[in-house]
């Protein structure tokens, strides 16, 4: 899992339940198996290209889309930022309201 989609789900936690509940809530998805992949070089090259491509997409979604492109990876999400990144496989989520 992305450094990146750690802060994001964190940062979502904290504003929509407070500081306490969010770390409740973190501690159930840290037990959760996965691994944690941190950045290098190649990965912040490859977020760069993805920053810089035609349209608007965060910093953090870069990141993300990025990781996923160099894994071979399916990117499962709900961000319309995301499906214009070429040759991005995902599996799109229905949005909640």
């Amino acid at each position: 899992m992305p450094f990146m989609t750690i802060m994001e789900t964190t940062y979502i936690l904290i504003r929509k339940l407070g500081k306490n509940n969010a770390e409740k809530v973190l501690s159930i998805i840290n037990k959760w198996p996965f691994k944690e992949e941190h950045s290098n070089r190649i990965w912040c090259n490859k977020a760069a290209e993805i920053k810089a491509l035609p349209g608007r997409r965060s910093v953090a979604d870069s990141w993300i889309a990025s990781l996923a492109l160099l894994l071979d990876a399916k990117l499962i999400h709900k961000d319309p930022e995301l499906d214009k990144i070429p040759n991005l496989k995902v599996k799109r989520l229905p949005s909640v309201k």
